[in-house]
């Protein structure tokens, strides 16, 4: 049906040059999603079954979509196939052809905007292949690469590569470790959060400094390790797609003892991003934001979540303050992507149970994972939860937190009761109720009713199973934690793509 209907269409290629923008755009879109069929027949047996009935799920509903734009396009070619070319269309078809092309032009952009929408939902479920320890899956990968037009499948088998030289321990910091001198010593920090902009030295280019945070008191080996192989993995990211930036380095700090203290990964700032960046929490604090940016920010942080799964990793600091954010002209032109990678590891690797008592970073933890020590290990979900807690300020647009010397909770935040309770696990557990209650008090009249439930879902995600609008604990695990990726791209990510004006 996709052939039937490309073809049908390029035969008005010359009918003016906004139809022919548009069918050059469908085509690449179009080539990809070729691509990207083409390897899942030929990873069938290495999917695993829920994988693959999403999928399969995926690609009914877009040729449900496409049986539907070709029928439309029917009703504008009358069912014939004839090249039209524009002077032909002006002076032999008269103006109910024009509006008939108009209509025709019309209904290219919507399937442009039908098909982008359906790879905005597709597009991260297909680097869950990532997460598959399958030798198989690299061979097929691999064989796939040599026809031309293989973008997608260079990211996922490089991350794929790279996941598996971290957990085989084969990898060098070498690869990715900077002197010093690789990065200018000027650089500007990034108001309300641990980032700053530099250059590098040699090009120029514009890089962030993202400084980790691990306490002095943990084994700075493994840690040395787990930022080693992080750093590599960031390092085949797509940011358009995973909605994280592409890491070309890491630099390490040491204390006033000479000892190994913090790191810094180095990041790209991509190329279109025209304007300075700012924290999530700045643009809070500062002014109103039109409805499109919010949905586009909500979009990209959401896209980062499943990213981070899918590299194997946990992010364990998801708040206002992690999120880097390019404002530009127009919504289209504005990015976001999720930074701040602090306390970071590999999921599944030791974890010391360490936390603290800041408040305003609590706020963003689930109740269990708060305190000196925290009650459980920390897995995908939890970040889940602070990505909630982070989509019901980007709906009401108000910072939940105001930073200073002694951060004071927000206008809207009201919880001093909490904070002064000698029950901290308590206290945690109410502030979750207010926060609950303030998505369902704001977010209906500001940002919808999908909306809401997304911010819900994600706060209710660890819930029991009376309350849990995510999904039961017991139908979440398999052993290479694809499951929860999928819960997430059906529950969450699937559904903040649809949110639109």
């Amino acid at each position: 049906v996709a052939n039937i209907f490309v073809n049908k269409i390029q035969a008005y290629r010359y009918a003016n040059e906004r139809i022919a923008e548009a069918i050059i755009r469908i085509k690449g879109i179009w080539i990809k999603t070729e691509t990207q069929v083409r390897a899942l027949q030929a990873l069938t047996h290495q999917s695993p079954t829920f994988l693959r009935q999403f999928h399969e799920e995926c690609l009914r509903r877009l040729i449900a979509k496409l049986w539907a734009a070709n029928a439309e396009v029917e009703t504008y070619t009358e069912g014939k196939i004839e090249d039209v070319g524009l002077t032909n269309l002006l002076f032999h078809h008269g103006p109910p052809k024009r509006i008939r092309y108009a209509l025709f032009e019309s209904r290219l952009r919507k399937t442009i905007g039908t098909l982008q929408d359906w790879h905005a939902c597709f597009d991260p479920s297909w680097f869950l292949l990532t997460l598959r320890n399958d030798t198989a899956i690299d061979d097929t990968l691999s064989s796939l690469m040599r026809s031309p037009d293989q973008r997608e499948l260079g990211v996922v088998l490089d991350i794929r590569r790279s996941i598996q030289q971290s957990q085989s321990g084969s990898v060098g910091s070498g690869s990715i470790l900077r002197p010093e001198r690789f990065v200018s010593s000027i650089y500007d920090e990034v108001p309300h959060s641990n980032l700053a902009v530099s250059t590098l030295r040699e090009t120029g280019q514009q890089v962030i400094l993202d400084t980790t945070e691990y306490p002095s008191d943990i084994d700075r080996a493994r840690i040395f390790r787990y930022v080693c192989d992080l750093a590599n993995i960031l390092s085949c990211s797509d940011p358009k797609t995973l909605g994280l930036l592409q890491c070309v380095g890491l630099l390490t700090t040491s204390d006033v003892a000479g000892y190994l203290s913090q790191f810094q990964y180095i990041f790209a700032i991509p190329p279109e991003s025209s304007t300075y960046p700012m924290s999530l929490r700045a643009l809070l604090l500062q002014r109103p934001e039109s409805l499109d940016n919010k949905l586009v920010i909500a979009k990209a942080i959401t896209r980062a979540i499943l990213a981070v799964h899918s590299a194997k990793f946990v992010h364990k600091n998801v708040r206002p303050d992690t999120i880097l954010v390019f404002l530009g002209p127009t919504p289209q032109k504005t990015a976001a992507y999720l930074v701040g990678f602090e306390r970071s590891r590999p999921e599944g690797a030791n974890t010391s149970l360490a936390g603290d008592m800041a408040w305003e970073r609590n706020l963003y933890r689930h109740p269990a994972r708060q305190g000196i020590r925290p009650e459980e290990v920390y897995e995908m979900r939890h970040d889940v939860y602070s990505l909630g807690v982070c989509l019901l300020e980007i709906g009401i647009w108000k910072s939940l937190v105001l930073p200073g010397e002694h951060a004071t909770p927000g206008q809207l935040l009201h919880i001093d009761e909490q904070l002064r309770m000698g029950n901290r696990l308590q206290a945690a557990i109410e502030i979750k109720g207010i926060l609950i209650t303030m998505a369902k008090s704001f977010l209906p009249s500001l940002m919808g009713l999908s909306y809401t439930e997304i911010v819900l879902s994600c706060l209710t995600c660890l819930d029991p199973e009376a309350t849990n609008l995510f999904a039961s604990g017991k139908d979440l695990y398999d052993e290479e934690e694809i499951l929860v990726g999928v819960v997430f791209i059906e529950k969450i990510l699937t559904r903040t793509e649809a949110c639109s004006i």
